[in-house]
């Protein structure tokens, strides 16, 4: 058989020899020749003696190239953000085109805050808006993720995106930006954390952004009746929200149906009903919400709660207690007495808007110098606005108080003038009791607007971004434990509430900011024809007109006004058709509520001390408004509600 032929060998060069015919690699050290006693190489041939077939070769070229790419994806860096997806569920592509820079040097963070990652400067395409889900590289592996956030650099300030959420491989974090924005970075807070809690209505879940800080969820699930004997339970009213919840407790919450239950029957076997229905729903423990109670009910509150506890200990539930303001001493609860038994204090304020921070601090500077560990106390705030007057409160939502503020209604017309036309008086009633607009109350710490309605002046507080602020400053200036998300189902319009209650809790102080008083007066604008007279210059002026005129056109047709009014965040709309007849006679037509366009705002920090001022200082926001107001907002608007229903008629003088 002829000579097999096989590549030549460098002297003194070890020899590796491919063998596919089931022998694998061959290794020969002895640095020889094919008689240096060494196996000899063999090659695969083909059916031609003369010649030699390559595909070996070959297939070590493509063992090379492959190890080389290896090597250059373990050098080269990978890209340090990754856009994973659109935010809210999206399923279309997002992100295309965003890039990253590391920058050089961190500007300086804010006291509390340190970095774990980079900051990144990122290229955003002209056009792509929205929320976004990234995932960004840190620093160096972390195994903590705790009170870790997507913050951005704008305008010389630290700015808050996010809640960031540590990857499986502690590589990186990601999360949900609300929009693209132009730099991004991972920090962490060094602050304590507090704790979260969220109520919602039974067959309610909460929503999954407040969720995946919570550590309980509350739903209100059962009520007492008015004789405090009787327990009303609805079945299934945990099930949406234990669906959810991943694990974390889900408590069954017990309301007193009424702010005046009787205490005086709490016994045990009332204590009895309760825990029975806490174990039949499945709960991992309990909040009691007995309500404004009177003061002599004291004692028998803490004997209902021991009694309570100790069932619930027996089976390893929890147990919170909810109680109201009342007054230095707890009124008819025992701060003390209750922590005893109780894991905890959620403190359901239950007082009007307008005395919130004076009847919430006196209810915990009393607690705290009866040596009240305040540490085990909660403060609920409620994301609802609240509409009061004597010896009445409700709640409503702020979609329903602008409404009602952008209610517009017609007096007495005057024909002809100096422009022509038929002159259509207009004002809106539900904001005349405050000066014709919003107004910030310094006591309330609230944006506000009022009424007289049968005689009877009627007071609306609008919570907001502002208002919650405030709050939370109240709870970190008492050492509070944590804060409790009410309504905490979801609503878009108040996602800025929920994003300051979650940056709070991480241990961000809050931004104590006022509206821009311009924000705050109502526009009237003319759409299609006519013109206003006698108001303010939209969102260029801090006094608001009483009322404004519409000057008919000469021609007849159907012709459009609205109203915008805002709380400094949210801006709705109600417009109005008017008909102008050959004749110049107008008919007015009813009511639809449109979206409004919502400004850009810029907050600047400015001094507004004021005798009611709390300690922290106080900043004003300013902004720009668009030059052209339309009926469809600029940029991404805070909120655009839409009114549910006709506004109601105010009681006298209504048309």
């Amino acid at each position: 058989m002829p000579e097999r032929r096989r590549l030549p060998t460098p002297p003194g060069r070890p020899r590796f020899d491919l063998d596919l015919e089931g022998d694998g690699f061959e290794f020969d050290a002895s640095g020889g020749g094919s008689g240096s006693g060494g196996r000899v190489p063999r090659w695969i041939r083909g059916s031609d003696d003369g010649g030699h077939n390559d595909v070996g070769l070959f297939r070590v070229l493509g063992a090379l190239v492959l190890i080389a790419a290896i090597v250059v994806a373990l050098v080269l860096p990978v890209s340090p953000l990754r856009v994973i997806g659109r935010g809210a569920g999206g399923g279309e592509s997002a992100g295309q085109g965003i890039t990253a820079r590391a920058l050089g040097d961190l500007p300086p963070l804010p006291p509390g805050l340190t970095a774990v990652s980079r900051l990144y400067e990122l290229s955003v395409p002209e056009g792509l808006t929205g929320s976004q889900a990234i995932e960004v590289s840190l620093i160096e592996r972390n195994g903590d993720g705790n009170n870790l956030g997507f913050y951005t650099y704008e305008g010389q300030t630290w700015k808050r995106l996010a809640v960031a959420v540590l990857t499986a491989d502690g590589k990186g974090a990601s999360g949900e930006l609300p929009y693209p924005p132009k730099s991004v970075a991972v920090l962490r807070s060094m602050v304590s954390a507090r704790s979260l809690g969220l109520i919602v209505e039974g067959g309610q879940a909460p929503d999954t952004r407040l969720l995946a800080g919570a550590s309980i969820v509350a739903v209100r699930g059962a009520a007492l009746g008015k004789d405090a004997q009787t327990l009303s339970v609805r079945a299934g009213a945990l099930e949406a929200a234990s669906k959810v919840a991943g694990g974390k407790p889900v408590y069954l919450a017990v309301g007193s149906g009424s702010d005046s239950a009787a205490a005086g029957q709490l016994n045990a076997d009332l204590a009895a009903s309760i825990a029975t229905a806490v174990r039949a729903q499945g709960a991992g423990g309990v909040l009691v919400d007995l309500g404004v109670l009177p003061r002599e009910q004291r004692d028998a509150v803490s004997r209902f709660a021991a009694e309570l506890s100790a069932r619930l200990r027996a089976e390893r539930r929890g147990f919170l207690m909810a109680v109201p303001a009342g007054g230095r001493d707890g009124g008819a609860y025992d701060w003390n007495a209750l922590l005893a038994v109780a894991d905890g204090i959620w403190l359901i304020p239950r007082v009007d808007a307008g005395a919130y921070h004076a009847e919430v601090d006196a209810a915990l500077s009393g607690a705290r110098e009866a040596g009240v560990d305040t540490a085990r106390v909660a403060l609920v705030l409620d994301q609802r606005s609240q509409e009061s007057w004597p010896g009445q409160r409700v709640s409503l939502t702020r979609r329903d108080a602008l409404a009602l503020a952008s209610t517009i209604m017609r007096q007495n017309d005057a024909a002809g003038g100096a422009g022509g036309g038929t002159m259509v008086n207009l004002y809106a009633p539900f904001l005349a009791g405050s000066g014709g607009g919003m107004r910030w109350d310094d006591g309330a710490r609230a944006v506000t607007f009022g009424f007289i309605d049968a005689g009877v002046r009627h007071t609306v507080w609008i919570e907001n971004q502002f208002s919650a602020a405030f709050r939370l400053d109240l709870a970190g200036r008492h050492n509070l434990g944590g804060i409790v998300i009410d309504q905490a189902e979801g609503d878009d319009g108040l996602a800025e509430i929920a994003e300051a209650v979650t940056t709070f809790v991480q241990g961000t102080p809050p931004r104590l900011e006022r509206p821009f008083g311009p924000y705050l007066v109502p526009c009237w604008q003319a759409l299609g024809g006519g013109s206003i007279e006698g108001a303010s210059e939209c969102w260029r002026q801090d006094l608001a007109a009483p009322s404004a005129a519409w000057r008919a056109p000469r021609d007849a047709g159907t012709y459009t006004i609205r109203l915008v009014v805002s709380d400094g965040v949210a801006f709705i709309g109600q417009e109005r058709t008017l008909q102008v007849s050959s004749g110049g006679r107008v008919e007015m037509s009813g009511v639809t509520a449109t979206p409004a366009p919502t400004p850009t705002q810029t907050p600047t920090p400015t001094a507004t001390a004021t005798a009611n001022a709390p300690a922290a200082p106080v900043r004003t926001t300013t902004a720009t408004p668009p030059r052209t107001p339309t009926a469809t907002a600029t940029g991404t608007p805070t909120a655009t509600a839409t009114a549910s229903g006709t506004p109601r008629p105010p009681g006298p003088g209504g048309n």
